[in-house]
């Protein structure tokens, strides 16, 4: 297996990284906040940005109903900074409202806080808009996922679903492309959910709420994804090459650009 050059170049720049064991979480937030500002996508004009009670809301001119966005970080990192771009983004290329939803984060808040700060978010969405679409990336899309019988559309991007992390994909993708299994077992232990719960592992009670699933050739949760969107009945978009940090990274690699543009265009036609 082998990536194109931008992914290439990428994971030769950032090399292995130590275990997240050896590591201060303060750290490990503050490298992706800094990662996100190097190489996120730049921050386009939005008609209207401001903060609101569940988190940062991104409305457009005329909006055509709302995502509710949960952001990627494994459930310990991340936040409505590290995906300012990718949110506005997401609102004019769908042109509907956003509402990035700033959710607590484990081990200070394990599992089900950000579960229940998603749900709060979500509400609030619904008394505002009659068209909601749920949607986030990595373990946002786990929270999105979890709540989409409640929402009109689901838009999933290479999300985590199951937290057994049993898939095959993960131990045959994750040292190779920059997620290994002792990452994704540490973040999982700090999130403190019980596998089994289907709030926490999606993958035991898909939604059949109409939508689609994006997974990457090189991303660990693949085949998690796939079997998600084959349970619930929807669209399945499966890019080439794409690894699992590319949305996260769009400036360094561009087909995490066009990941964050095709889900634009695919949530504003649902609307």
């Amino acid at each position: 297996m082998s990536a194109d050059a931008q992914t290439r170049a990428f994971l030769e720049r950032v090399g292995r990284a130590p275990s997240p064991r050896t590591v201060p979480i303060e750290d490990l937030r503050a490298a992706t906040e800094d990662v996100a500002r190097r190489f996120g996508l730049p921050p386009e004009p939005v008609a209207s940005v401001r903060e609101v009670e569940h988190g940062r809301l991104y409305e457009p001119e005329n909006a055509r109903g709302i995502v509710v966005y949960a952001h990627g970080g494994a459930f310990v990192r991340g936040s409505v900074d590290s995906h300012d771009g990718l949110t506005r983004a997401l609102a004019n290329g769908s042109g509907c409202a956003v509402l990035s939803v700033d959710y607590r984060l484990a081990p200070e808040h394990p599992f089900p806080a950000a579960f229940h700060d998603f749900g709060r978010a979500l509400n609030w969405a619904v008394r505002q808009h009659a068209h909601v679409v749920i949607a986030g990336d990595s373990a946002g899309g786990n929270l999105a996922a979890a709540w989409a019988r409640a929402a009109s559309f689901q838009a999933l991007i290479q999300p985590v679903l199951d937290l057994h992390a049993t898939s095959p994909s993960i131990d045959l993708l994750g040292d190779e492309y920059g997620l290994p299994r002792d990452y994704i077992e540490w973040s999982n232990e700090l999130y403190g959910a019980d596998p089994d719960d289907p709030r926490a592992s999606p993958l035991l009670r898909p939604a059949r709420t109409p939508g689609f699933v994006v997974t990457g050739e090189y991303d660990p949760f693949r085949d998690e994804g796939q079997a998600y969107a084959a349970a619930a009945g929807v669209e399945h978009v499966r890019y080439a090459g794409l690894i699992h940090h590319a949305v996260l990274v769009p400036r360094a690699i561009a087909r995490g650009e066009q990941v964050i543009r095709d889900a634009a265009r695919r949530i504003g036609e649902s609307a």
